[in-house]
């Protein structure tokens, strides 16, 4: 048996001079370890500084004074630390020591290069009446101007060689552990966070089609979730494509473009703010953020998923061109993610797909019931839209170096009204169709008649028309052609009239347009007709109204392609509105003429009444459904009155 120890034994054994030394040496390192990790994660030196008004006002940071107290009120984050989001070292009191290693905001020019911020950004406030603008540094303190070197504005989860958003800064601030790690990792593998949709175009003629928005050029692939960083995979099949030469650099310098249009956590849930100050998150997203949150055009729904769409939720001055109208519901107050909410996959699951039953039960179920159930809410409830109406990719200038992969996108316009498509699903859907082109492409590409969905499963309504390669530009350079069509879903508005859809079988949509992209030319304008009718779907009359004046060392090809591609803009197909019935829709018109009329009668019987009575409230109430009901089904309307 092996020897046992007795109490007075272990007594004895524990008592030994050189077992005590060997426990109080250990008790001495776990005390310096955890003394050692307190310290390393302090957020005592930053506020040793920052928390000092007149140490900060002597150093010439007086906009970087803050308490700890403050950071709590303003972030809604009781006992969150200046390392917990920043990061750098918590102890030091050097300046250079503290702040080494935290990420920063990132001022971003137009060539997607960043920019020193001292002289420029000295506070990440809003400023001036311009909400697109709010956050950019202004020419001088009390100007509306934006500084015009400055593009926007890249928060701190970015990567600063990609400017993509980096999964690996955010799960160390964000998602560090007590904080947000769960909704991180989520974030990590949606679409939004994945950016799968645009990662999933490879090259110009992949399954999902010629896009607007290009290939993604030296993207990661799109089943590797959320991630920072290039790959050459994609590159090395849209080099094939060209006719003319290209460097990996060139698509790099592309891919920085694509990539600062795409979210990451702070672009949704950081709302710097006069009143509720610069440290100001929100759980409830505003829609301001969904369209950039003031950083400028560049960045989310405001740069070019929203530019392609022509549909601005806000309008105004997020609408391009500027002062669109501005979705019924924002003046209710409602925000996008009220609507577009958040599915099972959790954080960032934002889905596409609305439920206008839970607000507006009773006009649904009229809609449904009656002789326009085969349109979604929106063909009739949008009138107009802005955005793009013409895109070239061709030769020019990115980052300072010549290029295949130039952009030019900028045809602003407004194109009046959407054209109406069924969709995957048959139903009838308000589309944004423009015509977009790829130069210097080498293979021979047949046109295909129809149209296509991007995504077979119907993931997205969006859509297009290809219409093959043509050799009518000059020299060696060929165009891929195809017509851009957009499902929109804003403004929502007053709806269109009847005669507008039914006063004709054809389709006519009218566009202007003024090219602002300021490479290749000076500004210029011109206009384009959509046409929509049982033969097929065109784009017809494109002219300039205005002539072009070169600029630098581009040729017209480069950026006006379609100059030279004459009347190509067309595919077959029966996109007509079809023929009512002569006496049924007279009868519609008579039942809705019925309808309004009695409304008309009881409306002013109920401004007679007392409104703190009892007939008031419920005739009130009555009347209210009834119109409800009555705009989408004369006839429901009328058996509620």
């Amino acid at each position: 048996m092996g020897k046992r120890f007795g109490i007075g034994s272990l007594s004895d054994f524990l008592g030994r001079p050189l077992v005590l030394a060997i426990f109080f040496v250990q008790a001495v390192v776990v005390v310096v370890l955890a003394a050692g990790y307190h310290g390393s994660d302090t957020s005592d030196g930053c506020l040793y500084c920052h928390a000092d008004k007149a140490r900060m006002e002597k150093e010439g940071f007086p906009q970087f004074y803050i308490t700890r107290e403050q950071v709590e009120k303003e972030s809604k984050m009781p006992g969150v630390t200046c390392r917990d989001c920043h990061l750098g070292n918590g102890v030091s009191h050097d300046r250079e020591a503290a702040h080494k290693g935290m990420p920063r905001p990132m001022l971003i020019d137009r060539e997607a290069g960043e920019l020193p911020r001292k002289g420029r950004l000295d506070s990440i406030a809003p400023t001036g009446s311009n909400r697109m603008y709010a956050l950019l540094p202004k020419v001088d303190g009390d100007s509306e101007e934006p500084d015009p070197d400055v593009f926007t504005i890249l928060w701190h989860d970015r990567d600063k060689t990609t400017l993509g958003y980096d999964p690996s800064i955010a799960m160390k601030t964000c998602g560090r552990s007590g904080c947000h790690p769960k909704e991180v990792e989520q974030f990590g593998k949606t679409i939004m966070g994945g950016n799968v949709r645009q990662r999933s175009t490879r090259f110009w003629t992949d399954s999902h089609g010629p896009n607007n928005c290009g290939p993604s050029f030296a993207d990661l692939p799109s089943e590797g979730g959320a991630a920072a960083g290039y790959s050459d995979k994609n590159y090395n099949i849209i080099k094939d494509e060209l006719s003319c030469p290209s460097s990996y650099k060139n698509a790099m310098d592309r891919q920085r473009f694509c990539n600062y249009c795409h979210a990451g956590c702070l672009d949704c849930h950081y709302a710097p703010d006069k009143k509720a100050g610069v440290h100001n998150f929100t759980r409830r997203i505003p829609a301001v953020n969904c369209n950039g949150g003031g950083r400028g055009t560049g960045m989310c729904h405001a740069g070019t998923q929203e530019r392609r769409r022509g549909d601005s939720y806000l309008g105004a001055e997020f609408s391009q061109p500027a002062g669109l109208p501005t979705d019924a519901h924002v003046k209710a107050e409602m925000e996008c993610v009220d609507c577009h909410e958040t599915g099972e996959h959790g954080m960032g699951d934002i889905q596409r797909a609305v439920d206008c039953e839970g607000c507006h039960y009773s006009v649904v179920k009229a809609h449904k019931a009656g002789v326009h159930k085969t349109l979604r809410c929106e063909a009739c409830h949008i009138e107009r839209l802005g955005g793009y109406e013409m895109t070239v990719w061709g030769k020019g200038h990115v980052s300072g170096e010549s290029t295949p992969f130039k952009k030019y996108s900028l045809y602003y316009g407004v194109m009046e009204p959407p054209v109406l498509i069924k969709d995957q699903k048959g139903f009838y859907t308000p589309y944004k169709a423009w015509p977009n082109m790829a130069t210097n492409i080498k293979r021979d590409e047949k046109k295909r008649d129809g149209i296509e969905f991007r995504w077979k499963g119907g993931e997205t309504r969006d859509a297009y028309a290809f219409l093959g390669t043509y050799s009518t530009l000059p020299g060696a350079n060929k165009a891929l052609a195809w017509i851009q069509l957009e499902a929109v879903g804003h403004p929502l508005g007053k709806s269109r009239t009847c005669k507008s859809c039914h006063g004709s079988t054809t389709q006519r949509a009218k566009a202007s347009w003024e090219y602002l992209n300021f490479a290749g030319s000076e500004p210029f304008t011109g206009r384009q007709e959509v046409v929509a009718d049982s033969d097929g779907l065109r784009v017809v009359d494109i002219r300039k109204t205005s002539e072009p004046k070169l600029t630098g060392d581009a040729e017209l090809q480069d950026f006006a392609a379609w100059m030279y591609l004459g009347d190509i803009w067309n595919t077959k197909g029966d996109f007509s509105i079809p023929k009512a019935d002569i006496g049924k829709y007279k009868a519609y018109i008579k039942e809705e003429a019925a309808f309004k009329e009695r409304l008309s009668t009881l409306q002013a019987h109920l401004k007679s009444l007392d409104k703190n009575s009892a007939e008031y409230q419920s005739t009130e109430k009555k009347l209210k459904k009834a119109r409800e009901v009555g705009t989408h089904d004369p006839e429901a309307g009328m058996r509620q009155l």
